[in-house]
């Protein structure tokens, strides 16, 4: 599996994502296929990305800085315990401890 192919499986794990479309190619950046790092982080932070909330917002943070932490530092955990619920609590720490055991 290449890392492209496994952060999307980890973003189809928010349950928001998918509710906001993912699986249908709503979220620019994340496809089943490739993980096009700039087109997510211009959705995020140019303003583009429409209504999203802090939440749905935190997820997309996530998942840039799972891909690379020193190029999108964004992601405040602190923020995300105080903000998700326990379904993306879950999802989140199955996507670290999957990504620590490098599935």
């Amino acid at each position: 599996m290449t890392v492209d192919e496994r952060i999307y499986q980890i973003a189809c794990s928010f349950p928001v994502l998918r509710k906001k479309g993912l699986e249908d190619g709503d979220i620019p950046g994340l496809t089943p296929k490739g993980f096009y790092d700039q087109k997510l982080a211009a959705f995020v932070y140019n303003g583009s990305h429409g209504a999203l909330s802090s939440g749905e917002i935190l997820v997309l943070e996530f998942l840039l800085n799972l891909f690379d932490p020193h190029i999108y530092p964004s992601f405040n955990l602190g923020r995300a315990v105080q903000v998700w619920d326990i379904a993306h609590l879950q999802a989140f720490l199955n996507a670290v401890i999957r990504t620590v055991n490098g599935q």
